[in-house]
């Protein structure tokens, strides 16, 4: 329906039909306390849409109009009292203008949109679905996980699958009866729901299939190891813990809200969890996993130290600190202030020893390797530098407050790191060429040691999907222990 073959899309890259639009809405938006809220939907209804008149609403796709094609009206938004426009303003409203199939090359072989930049020379051109490619979106491209195993045909990131296999990747093929065992005292092991794809399922962003940041994509290559893993369990009753595939990036987004998971969340329950209400969620120390965030291209970053020894990296040690990004004086909440108390520090020391780049800098893993200490503030939440100062051997002056550390439970902060608040930034100075010589090595050598479990990239030895699983298990003995009902009523 909203697509014209075989993928649907909710983004606004390309015009399409107003049903489209109307189940769009109903399926990315909610009430909530805070009002109504979508992800990858515009939240302006007039946004401009189409109908084929003689057409019921499951027919309705979203195959742009042909010029002067009959029984097609178009408007300026999907609500019951839009305004009938002009179908020529309705698809050149972008600078992406919408075109029909006919304009494009083999009319993208109906596997794409085809879509025309105003001001550009090159013309229309094909934006292929998801798993398709080439000039006319010709040639087929697996865009599924564990590319179905051999297992199945690729749909629009979903497996076909042969039988007797199913679910993700087609990587399982049997099913239990209830209570068909129970779980081992001694071994972890992990079920996954088979959710309905309807409530969750990692759709393209956009027509032309687009991508989600990198950096966000950590859940992603947790599954991709988890699906196979030999803690995964087909048998439930046997599992210590139960896991929710919900696709994050595709209802939600960078230091999202939890309501953004909007047909997971009207599928599995109603209460309002603590997330619901707050805007950075409530993480509880003993309960929830802080897992590290993706590092995008982190190839050039492991390798920055890769095969060298302590006493290779402190010979590369050219400057004792640094930090290299913007200053965000509009937006003092995203490191709490520690961003900008740190540039107005380092304008007024104007000392060599203490870099502040606004902007970057050429090769920024080779930087941070040549550099002993790095800031690693947060941003909405979380932050990236920590896992770029680790893998970069770079020993992380974390100045975080009031945020709990990727891993922190199984990891020993305290021999690969310095933590600091925004109180001790007027004494960073001071702090850090206080640092011994010897006492410096031991923090390097504890940042080589654990460096990769800051890493999702396997081909690279990294070993953050380990970590999780280590720190799943923690937690779940902290369940099984009873200590998070007694870590709670001692905070009330």
């Amino acid at each position: 329906m909203c697509a014209h073959h075989v993928a649907a899309y909710c983004s606004n890259l390309a015009v399409r039909s107003c049903e489209c639009a109307r189940r769009c809405h109903e399926y990315l938006c909610m009430q909530t306390d805070h009002g109504e809220k979508c992800h990858e939907f515009p939240d302006e209804p007039r946004w401009p849409c189409f109908t084929r008149v003689a057409l019921p609403p499951e027919q309705q796709h979203s195959m742009a109009p042909e010029a002067g094609e009959a029984g097609v009206k178009c408007f300026q938004g999907y609500l019951p009292d839009a305004k009938e426009i002009p179908c020529a303003d309705a698809l050149g409203h972008r600078k992406e203008a919408t075109m029909p199939l006919s304009q494009c090359k083999d009319r993208c072989n109906q596997r794409g949109y085809c879509i025309q930049v105003k001001g550009e020379d090159r013309g229309a051109f094909c934006m292929c679905d998801r798993g398709f490619a080439g000039e006319a979106c010709e040639a087929a491209a697996n865009s599924c996980y564990k590319g179905c195993n051999g297992r199945g045909t690729c749909r629009d990131g979903f497996c076909h699958c042969q039988p007797p296999y199913f679910s993700i990747g087609c990587t399982r093929k049997n099913v239990y009866p209830v209570d068909f065992s129970r779980p081992s005292p001694v071994n972890f092991k992990i079920y996954m729901y088979e959710l309905d794809s309807r409530v969750a399922f990692e759709k393209a962003r956009h027509p032309g299939g687009g991508t989600y940041d990198p950096h966000y994509l950590a859940y992603s290559l947790f599954l991709d190891q988890f699906l196979e893993s030999k803690v995964r369990t087909e048998d439930p009753s046997e599992a210590s813990l139960f896991f929710l595939p919900a696709f994050n990036m595709a209802y939600t987004g960078p230091a999202a809200y939890v309501y953004h998971f909007i047909p997971l969340s009207k599928f599995v329950t109603r209460r309002k969890w603590c997330m619901f209400a707050r805007e950075y969620g409530c993480i509880h120390p003993l309960r929830d996993v802080i897992a590290v965030p993706h590092q995008a291209r982190d190839d050039a970053f492991v390798d920055a130290i890769a095969g060298m020894s302590v006493d290779d990296v402190l010979k590369s040690k050219t400057r004792l600190f640094s930090f290299v990004g913007g200053t965000r004086h509009f937006d003092p909440e995203y490191s709490g202030l520690t961003r900008q108390l740190l540039h107005n520090l380092t304008q007024a020391w104007n000392d060599a020893d203490f870099e502040f780049v606004v902007g970057g800098v050429p090769n920024y893993p080779a930087h941070l390797r040549r550099t002993k200490f790095c800031l690693a503030p947060y941003g909405h939440g979380w932050g990236i530098r920590l896992v770029q100062a680790m893998l970069t051997g770079c020993v992380p002056v974390i100045v975080q407050e009031h945020v709990v550390q990727y891993y922190e439970d199984v990891l020993p902060y305290e021999t690969f790191s310095i933590r600091l608040n925004n109180e001790d930034l007027p004494n960073l100075r001071e702090l850090l060429r206080s640092v011994t010589d010897e006492q410096y090595r031991r923090l390097l050598k504890g940042v080589l040691e654990h460096r990769l479990a800051f890493s999702w990239n396997i081909a690279k030895g990294g070993k953050a999907f380990d970590y999780t699983l280590l720190s799943l298990r923690r937690k779940y003995l902290n369940l099984k222990s009873l200590y998070v009902g007694t870590y709670d009523r001692a905070t009330q």
